[in-house]
């Protein structure tokens, strides 16, 4: 026994030492993994919450003022911005058991994007306050319910809640 160890106990301390490196290899890759998406959740919260406000300085202008145009081209920039953001971030790989979640978020953003750009946005027509106070407030709640969906699925995929 005392030969075997003498002849192979350094190839087995390289051996230990290599998976040791590999697990905390693992071990890093997978925290910073989770920063990365944590971070890119954050920035897509900003760009939403962002988008609101523009849209609330957008209904207070008047129809086809100079200032709304210039809040349009904003608002529609915050969306390029957002749609980059959601790609980056729906292109990672997931669990399975994250699909629900993420299928959850594809749809709260279209839904998000198409009630906020649909029927009053870039148009001449004028709204009355209580159809505008219910559209921004739609807005609101669908900008919530994107990025709520978002953090629910970071949840399932790190904690493995649903």
């Amino acid at each position: 026994m005392a030969d075997f160890f003498r002849d192979y106990g350094a190839q087995f301390a390289w051996l230990i030492a290599a998976v040791g490196w590999w697990i905390s290899h693992r071990q890093a890759s997978f925290v910073e993994k989770r920063k990365e998406i944590r971070a890119e959740i954050s920035e897509i919260e900003l760009t939403t919450k962002s988008i609101t406000k523009k849209f609330c300085e957008y209904h207070r202008l008047t129809a086809g003022s100079a200032e709304r145009k210039i809040i349009e081209i904003d608002i529609k920039i915050l969306f390029k911005e957002l749609a980059m953001r959601w790609e980056r971030l729906s292109k990672r790989r997931f669990k399975i058991i994250s699909s629900i979640e993420l299928n959850s978020c594809i749809g709260n953003h279209e839904t998000f994007y198409d009630h906020a750009t649909g029927k009053y946005f870039e148009s001449k027509e004028r709204q009355s306050q209580e159809e505008v106070q219910q559209h921004l407030q739609q807005i609101s709640s669908n900008a919530f319910a994107f990025v709520d969906a978002c953090h629910n699925l970071f949840i399932a995929e790190y904690d493995g809640l649903k």
